[in-house]
């Protein structure tokens, strides 16, 4: 399913042959911080991976034909759940998040529902979320809850 149409975006459902495809991923933007904090675990990781991740709910980003990141959007009664976004890192700071997000955030306005995420203090994206409208509702030593209201968007 195509989600933006410049840059071309498509989505597809995770199937059970795209976690060595996730997995991949999960170390390239993963395995720095944690092996530098002495917590990288490749079967602890498989297992968080497997847990968290939901075939044939969660969609895996594709441009050009080519994998390149994994969504999960959950849609609640008083809310879109962004659960996660990430794309491969020579994928980032290209406008594909922006693009990705910008849809998400439509989608919300249409069903006239908050889009909500969680993400770590310490994530680069914390910015482009604030600046694509999400404001912190919520927060922990390592978290931060985010919301995009849809009427104020």
């Amino acid at each position: 399913m195509r989600i933006v149409d410049d840059p071309p975006i498509d989505l597809r459902p995770v199937a059970e042959a795209d976690f060595a495809f996730l997995f991949r991923l999960q170390e390239t933007l993963r395995r720095p911080a944690m092996e530098a904090a002495g917590r990288w675990d490749a079967g602890r990781e498989a297992a968080r991976l497997r847990a968290t991740i939901r075939p044939g709910h969660d969609q895996i980003v594709a441009s050009g034909g080519r994998a390149i990141g994994v969504l999960g959007v959950t849609r609640e009664p008083h809310r879109l759940w962004l659960r996660h976004i990430q794309l491969l890192s020579d994928c980032q700071g290209r406008g594909l998040g922006t693009a990705i997000l910008g849809a998400i955030l439509a989608q919300g306005q249409r069903a006239a529902l908050p889009v909500f995420l969680r993400v770590r203090r310490d994530n680069p994206a914390v910015r482009l979320y604030q600046r694509l409208g999400f404001r912190i509702t919520g927060e922990d030593d390592a978290k931060l809850e985010m919301t995009a209201e849809a009427d104020k968007l």
